[in-house]
């Protein structure tokens, strides 16, 4: 989505309103478009991306669902990276590790249900850097390596995930 100078910024507002109400009636499809045309007028809010994200699944749309995190990811990296550069003494945006790992998790899951195994294993990997031990992260990382037919990678996932597994 590219930045829609034809949208006037003030309807930005009005989008946004119609958008959680239409949220409020549970029509995610129809709420996440109107929001996504504030999103074209404002394109680097990271919390509207978020929100997108979240109506596309919820409303089974899983690609876009996935474009939209991966937007909200890239608004992230771009954030930090400028705020490194500038070194301003502005507060950076700053996600903790936890949130991270909460929205890599999310995209990985998204991932898996739309059958994209290759990128459900990159996202997983992207949690393990961070938490190298993260169960689900894990689990589901070696599910994704069955499915791409990497068994040995699989097997290796699998071997410490049945002594940590809460039910086991």
């Amino acid at each position: 989505l590219q930045f829609d100078a034809s949208i006037p910024r003030e309807k930005i507002g009005e989008w946004d309103h119609l958008a959680h109400q239409l949220a409020d009636r549970k029509k995610w499809e129809q709420a996440a478009n109107s929001l996504q045309k504030a999103a074209a007028a404002d394109p680097g809010e990271l919390h509207r991306w978020l929100t997108i994200a979240s109506w596309r699944r919820r409303g089974g749309q899983l690609p876009q669902a996935i474009e939209a995190l991966q937007r909200a990811l890239h608004l992230h990296q771009k954030t930090k990276t400028t705020h490194s550069l500038q070194r301003t003494f502005a507060a950076p945006v700053s996600w903790s590790t936890n949130e991270q790992i909460r929205l890599w998790l999310e995209l990985s899951n998204l991932y898996a249900q739309d059958s994209r195994w290759q990128e459900c294993e990159n996202a997983c990997l992207e949690v393990l850097e961070r938490q190298s031990d993260h169960l689900q992260a894990t689990e589901l990382m070696a599910t994704a390596c069955l499915q791409t037919k990497h068994l040995d990678a699989a097997e290796h996932l699998c071997a410490p995930c049945s002594s940590r597994h809460p039910n086991h």
